[in-house]
């Protein structure tokens, strides 16, 4: 979902954004007649949301009849946040000049600046400067975001490496395959399904925990679970207090797990 030209858009293609308009999901949806989403449901506000994203409403209404419906929304939803973010970190570079590189273009004797201790501000003036957007983790928002990475595109021809370092050493990286690329697209993919399906997750859990019941059998299956000192669940008691926190829907007492966790976000 990085732009709508790939989805079908009126931009790319005025005949079939046409016959998009004519889709009887929509159609239905915009007249408000039988056999569109109910009005007020989360299938008919996703499908407005995406309305103008055919191949994300096509997503939605399989994901409404498999159960997938939650983290298949949420996933566009991020999926989009991704984009403009992305866009946005390539817009400012193209504007103030920096050539925008792709990461998988990264290969000997391009190199990373501050492998190499260089200032960005500094190299601005080399020739080779320049910078591709990618994801960092970001400690300030407790995830990831996007920023620009900085490169020489010939640290060897600049002047930033010894003669005697020219060759790149064993570790200097080779052009990425095609192969390469496509099982980093892969991994990307997959990173990106985990964080949205996570969002899913604690939404789910902040219901839960407001519940003023448990479902029936609740206490043996929890008990089973504790008993069998399964490392999952392990790990889970472990990271307790922060996932108590961040799920926590009212202002009642907490635990003291809860209340170190909401002290140390601060």
């Amino acid at each position: 979902m990085n732009n709508l030209a790939g989805s079908g858009s009126s931009s790319e293609n005025p005949a079939r954004a046409s016959t998009w308009d004519q889709h009887p999901l929509i159609a239905r949806r915009r007249a408000g007649t039988a056999g569109a989403p109910a009005a007020g449901s989360p299938d008919a506000a996703a499908v407005a949301e995406f309305e103008t994203d055919p191949q994300a409403v096509k997503a939605i209404v399989a994901a409404a009849k498999s159960g997938q419906f939650d983290h298949t929304v949420q996933r566009l939803r991020d999926g989009r946040a991704d984009a403009a973010a992305q866009e946005a970190v390539r817009a400012e570079l193209v504007e103030t000049g920096v050539e925008v590189i792709e990461r998988e273009e990264m290969a000997w004797p391009m190199g990373w600046l501050d492998n190499h201790h260089l200032d960005p501000v500094k190299h601005v003036s080399c020739p080779g400067h320049a910078a591709y957007v990618s994801t960092i983790w970001s400690s300030e928002r407790q995830g990831q975001t996007f920023a620009a990475i900085f490169v020489c595109r010939d640290v060897v021809a600049h002047g930033h490496v010894d003669p005697p370092a020219a060759s790149g050493g064993a570790g200097a990286r080779s052009r990425m395959s095609e192969q390469d690329k496509a099982e980093r697209k892969v991994v990307i993919e997959r990173n990106r399904q985990w964080v949205s399906a996570t969002t899913v997750r604690r939404d789910w859990l902040r219901s839960f925990v407001a519940r003023k019941s448990a479902p029936v059998g609740a206490e043996r299956f929890i008990a089973t679970w504790l008993f069998s000192t399964d490392h999952t669940i392990r790990q889970a008691l472990e990271a307790i207090g922060h996932c108590c926190a961040s799920c926590s829907t009212t202002d009642r007492p907490r635990p003291r797990c809860m209340a170190r966790a909401a002290s140390n976000s601060r």
